[in-house]
């Protein structure tokens, strides 16, 4: 996963023609990572430590299922660990208290078209790779 991630950075400041090497360029970058990507409406989901690890699978579908409904109103969404890499700050200001756990970020806003950041579509599996079939005997 870690190499996947970064691939994906590496693609990403190549298309927005990027240097890793310039510092400056780079600072940028992180800037708009730090705003948030620039979403106007963030959504942070949380989740109580006490619950099992299937949870994850419930939280994943309401996750999925908030971004298709956002969508169905005409509101984009992105989800980003770059909303929760601040999780002191977030667990003061919105007053989260120790027992929950942050688990993702999810940004709610309209697509700038213009804007090239937002023509970046990341490489997928193809389904034979992702998935196996076997026959029932």
């Amino acid at each position: 996963m870690q190499d996947r991630m970064k691939q994906l950075t590496s693609d990403l400041l190549k298309l927005l023609g990027i240097n890793p090497q310039d510092k400056a360029a780079m600072k940028g970058y992180g800037e708009i990572n730090g705003r948030l990507l620039r979403a106007p409406v963030l959504v942070i989901l949380c989740m109580d430590k006490v619950l099992s690890n299937w949870t994850a699978f419930d939280f994943g579908l309401f996750s999925q299922t908030l971004m298709v409904a956002a969508r169905g109103y005409g509101v984009d969404s992105i989800v980003a660990t770059a909303f929760i890499s601040q999780p002191d700050i977030l667990r003061k200001e919105l007053e989260i208290p120790d027992g929950v756990q942050i688990v993702t970020g999810i940004g709610l806003g309209y697509e700038n078209t213009r804007s090239t950041i937002n023509s970046y579509r990341s490489p997928r599996r193809s389904l034979q790779e992702a998935v196996t079939f076997k026959g029932i005997d």
